[in-house]
């Protein structure tokens, strides 16, 4: 009896030992940058078939349990055309809820990144039919509110590009509609989305639009839903403007309403002591493009571009 104890005991450890050794082997396999690449790979390839359009990594080096490395992604939307494109994206993962109501990132850095958010002529936002065409019928998001957290976010040499093929040409020159920006780089901290609102604030943003409008430097708290885009504490350093904003609040009934930007467009702005140039108020009130001058300016301003008024303006 105790020789047969014995014996078992001993294929015990031997089975306890080939399974260690083997778990031992496999955590070190999936370490594997090329491993980890080749199943990605496998996924997105899945992915890209059952959207019918490309989801593509070109490499993936997961670090664990929370640092994640990617390089040549690529996200298409179903006209073909690139929603997404990075050369790199490095990821911190911070925490995930197990219901999955809450994802929170360290810090998330896109480096040469392309963002187009393009509306075609039916009304519908590629980005809307991505996030629709991922949801199952169990997803979380359409049961109730899901939240994330992301500490910081780093843009660095991004494009971004807002087209809305169904809008009619702008009659000023900085199109809403058509709006392309170039040498975008931003540090976004305390970001969170909560449903269709998203707060952050802005540790500094730098970009050049294509009609020539240059934000050398940009700070301050923002709101944006689908009806507001709130900046407070706010403040914009341009070629030849500084202002320094207490509010700056654009107000919609409707999505809709930014396609005729200077009727429907309702603006708050509540200035304290900025410098205003013509040289970048041109492309906001293009009647302005033949004069050169600099306004000392602080007060409130509101309505839409077509019919703006002041209160408490002082100006030199």
């Amino acid at each position: 009896m105790a020789k047969s104890i014995k014996k078992s005991f001993k294929y015990f450890i031997i089975a306890a030992g080939i399974l260690i050794t083997a778990t031992i082997m496999l955590s070190f396999i999936v370490r594997i940058p090329q491993i980890q690449t080749f199943v990605v790979k496998r996924i997105t390839n899945h992915l890209s078939e059952k959207i019918k359009s490309t989801i593509s990594v070109g490499s993936i080096n997961f670090r664990f349990f929370n640092r994640l490395n990617m390089k040549d992604i690529l996200i298409k939307d179903k006209y073909n055309d690139t929603l997404l494109y990075s050369h790199e994206v490095t990821v911190g993962l911070r925490y995930i809820d197990t219901k999955g109501k809450l994802i929170e990132f360290n810090r998330i850095t896109l480096t040469d990144p392309v963002i187009a958010l393009i509306t075609d002529s039916t009304g519908e936002m590629n980005m809307v039919w991505y996030l629709d065409m991922m949801k199952t019928k169990n997803d979380t998001l359409q049961k109730g509110m899901s939240t994330l957290k992301i500490n910081s976010l780093e843009i660095v040499n991004g494009r971004f590009a807002l087209i809305n093929k169904s809008a009619e040409k702008s009659k000023i020159p900085l199109d809403f509609s058509n709006l392309n920006l170039k040498g975008v780089n931003c540090i976004l901290e305390d970001i969170i989305n909560l449903n269709d609102t998203t707060k952050l604030h802005i540790g500094s943003l730098g970009f050049t639009e294509a009609g020539g409008l240059r934000v050398k430097k940009m700070t301050g708290d923002l709101l944006v839903s689908k009806t507001i885009i709130d900046f407070k504490s706010t403040s914009v350093i341009c070629d030849s403007s500084i202002l320094n904003i207490d509010q700056v609040k654009i107000s919609v009934n409707s999505p809709e309403s930014f396609k005729n930007f200077e009727e429907e467009v309702r603006l708050n702005i509540i200035l304290d002591k900025s410098l205003v140039s013509t040289t970048e108020l041109k492309y906001f009130i293009p009647s302005l493009d033949s004069l050169n001058a600099t306004i000392n300016i602080s007060g409130k301003v509101t309505g839409t571009i077509s019919e703006l008024r002041g209160r408490n303006i002082e100006m030199s």
